[in-house]
């Protein structure tokens, strides 16, 4: 499956130079866990490393999944998955995936919505289960490349208990992987969630579950980091 440093040298500098398509912020905040079994902040990174659970901005997930497509642009062949909330947020990037569809790589789409016209050649699943939609996805599974970058949304209540807007705080937390085990175990999970019943999405749930660390505790974090404005974190507000 090829030579795995090579491939996280790729993804990291097509992250590096995603970013400032995305967003000003360079920094995760990487999760450790504790005596007791709690996640809690560890350190501000620029680069996550492979197989550690960090918390990001929204954008620097979209900057991540950039790198992804970049490792399918720049490999022979394979399929690329990508989990968006909605097909509206997939049209910017309609010409770059029709690109990619050209190639000898097979693009699937998990979206609710309708089609958009003029991509024949990009398989969509509309039938996306409700659950999914607090996840973000971006897999691609090669004859020389894998990459797998996997984040659950966090949400963020208000002080009276109502959810507060998630444009407000767009936060996630996840993980990349370039094993080529992980990655085909996930890919054929996944694929497996198209039919929408809702026992195979908590199984899938269960097979990687996610934990939701304190965003309060995130948050005073990367406030301490006093040598750091708080855009840097990810492009937050």
């Amino acid at each position: 499956m090829g030579d795995d440093a090579g491939v996280v040298r790729a993804f990291q500098q097509a992250f590096c130079c995603s970013l400032p398509l995305y967003c000003p912020g360079r920094y995760a905040v990487r999760l450790r866990a504790t005596g007791n079994g709690r996640l809690t902040p560890d350190s501000l990174v620029e680069a996550p490393r492979e197989d550690q659970l960090y918390v990001f901005g929204g954008n620097q997930v979209r900057a991540m999944g950039h790198a992804v497509e970049e490792l399918a642009f720049q490999s022979a062949g394979g399929e690329l998955i990508v989990l968006f909330p909605d097909l509206d947020a997939f049209l910017p990037l309609r010409d770059r995936y029709a690109q990619l569809a050209k190639k000898p790589c097979r693009v699937r789409v998990w979206a609710p919505g309708t089609p958009p016209k003029r991509c024949s050649k990009i398989d969509f699943v509309v039938s996306v289960h409700p659950r999914l939609a607090k996840y973000r996805l971006f897999l691609f599974s090669g004859a020389d490349h894998s990459a797998l970058v996997c984040c659950k949304q966090l949400g963020r209540g208000k002080g009276n208990g109502e959810p507060e807007g998630l444009a407000c705080q767009e936060r996630y937390v996840g993980f990349c992987s370039f094993d080529p085990y992980v990655v085909e175990s996930v890919r054929w999970r996944f694929n497996l969630l198209s039919c929408g019943l809702e026992k195979l999405v908590r199984r899938w749930e269960g097979f990687f579950p996610l934990p939701t660390p304190p965003l309060r505790a995130i948050d005073d974090f990367v406030k301490s980091q006093s040598t750091l404005g708080i855009g840097d974190f990810g492009g937050l507000s």
